[in-house]
């Protein structure tokens, strides 16, 4: 399924002539040393190890006991009680299997670490556009202040109009400031995460992140070659380990014992001092029955989670799908819609008016930034339902990491 994976973001890549590294490319890297994602790797480490490994002998005991009271009748023994070679073979299977969960469980944070920065860039790369088109705003009312201040002694001229123009230019003033505001405050929780951003923070553009064109050159692709989710995976794994423990609680028995005894005082009667002791344990009732029946419970929970999540994760793949192909066709209408206005005889009208009439040109053009910040934002939508796609379908924590936001699928290594 990887290959399957891999093969069909090769052909994207080659779709797109388009070989520049995201400026955002070592952010998202960052994600794989994480502390939430690290510690993972230092618990299997040390399982590696396998300090697990329980010993064949269980306990080691010398024993001695004075026969009928006689200090001359002095009885030595050693017991030995062997480890229980199926719980030997259980407790190795419980943490191979804990391994096992353990990086399922990685990929699990690494996916919630990924998706942290993914809406991170999605948000500062947005936040930067707004604020762009609320210095293109101000800067089209002073245009317009300007024209009517030209005006004043003209017939074109409205006193009314340009009373209200001078509060819209301060409300103008008012969202580039805002809008700043919100770019600082997007740049601050990134270097927050990553200090080295600092760097380059400055370079993260809309222009940088992938088209619309090729989400869906993307999506479609991937939902064909979707691998196996590792959320699913993992549940089914917490079910095995919680089976393993049952068992390994079941085998949690002594089986006996081995024991050499010397006896001294049988050397004076003629017979050898030595004898050999061997108990079998033959358990009636299983003192482990308590911790036995949680672990069956913590199966039966697991296992109504594992298809609970099933169903969750179906509908919202489903959802965030059709969602996605929702905001694509809401986002290619407006474009459509602003293609068509600047083509339009009104555009070419009011451009063969601009010497007369100059204001009539800027009141176009402020329309138009309307549009265009809905397209910022519908993109914004876009971008963040299609980064929730590609998390619900575990594809964001796929080895080799691929930096979903760029327009190449750079793939990121340390």
């Amino acid at each position: 399924m990887r290959m399957r994976l891999t093969s069909g973001l090769f052909f994207i890549f080659f779709s797109y002539n388009v070989i520049a590294q995201s400026a955002f490319g070592d952010f998202i890297l960052a994600a794989t040393n994480d502390p939430t994602v690290n510690k993972f790797d230092l618990q299997v480490d040390y399982l590696n190890n396998k300090p697990y490994r329980l010993s064949p002998l269980q306990k080691l005991e010398f024993r001695t006991e004075s026969n009928q009271l006689d200090p001359t009748r002095q009885d030595y023994a050693l017991r030995v009680n062997p480890a229980n070679p199926w719980e030997l073979k259980q407790n190795n299977k419980y943490f191979n299997e804990l391994k096992s969960t353990l990086l399922l469980e990685k990929g699990i944070a690494f996916k919630k670490v990924l998706l942290t920065r993914y809406n991170l860039v999605v948000e500062l790369v947005t936040i930067n556009g707004l604020k762009e088109l609320a210095k293109r705003k101000l800067e089209l009312t002073q245009a317009y202040l300007s024209i009517l201040e030209k005006q004043q002694l003209s017939g074109y001229f409205d006193g009314e109009d340009y009373v209200d123009l001078k509060l819209d230019e301060m409300d103008k003033v008012v969202d580039l400031d805002k809008a700043s505001f919100a770019a600082d405050d997007a740049a601050r929780k990134v270097t927050g995460l990553y200090p080295e951003a600092s760097a380059t923070i400055t370079k993260w553009n809309l222009s940088d992140v992938i088209s619309i064109e090729q989400i869906k050159n993307i999506v479609d692709s991937l939902e064909t070659a979707v691998p196996d989710s590792t959320t699913l995976s993992y549940y089914e794994k917490k079910i095995d380990l919680a089976n393993n423990e049952y068992n390994l609680e079941k085998t949690n028995i002594n089986v006996g014992y081995f024991q050499a005894q010397y006896q001294k005082f049988r050397i004076e009667q003629g017979r050898k001092p030595w004898s050999i002791g061997l108990g079998i344990t033959i358990p009636i009732v299983n003192p482990n029955k308590g911790d036995m029946t949680n672990r069956r419970l913590e199966a039966i929970e697991l296992q109504q989670e594992f298809k609970k999540a099933k169903i969750e994760i179906g509908k919202d793949q489903l959802r965030l799908r059709e969602e996605l192909k929702d905001l694509m066709l809401r986002y290619n209408a407006i474009q459509e819609k602003i293609y068509t206005l600047n083509a339009s005889p009104l555009a070419r009208t009011l451009t063969d008016m601009q010497k007369s009439n100059p204001v009539a040109g800027v009141r176009f053009q402020t329309n138009l930034l309307k549009l265009e910040e809905l397209v910022l934002r519908l993109k914004q939508n876009i971008l963040a339902t299609y980064i929730s796609w590609l998390a619900s379908a575990d594809v964001l924590q796929q080895i080799p990491v691929v930096n979903y936001l760029s327009k190449n699928l750079e793939t990121l290594q340390e």
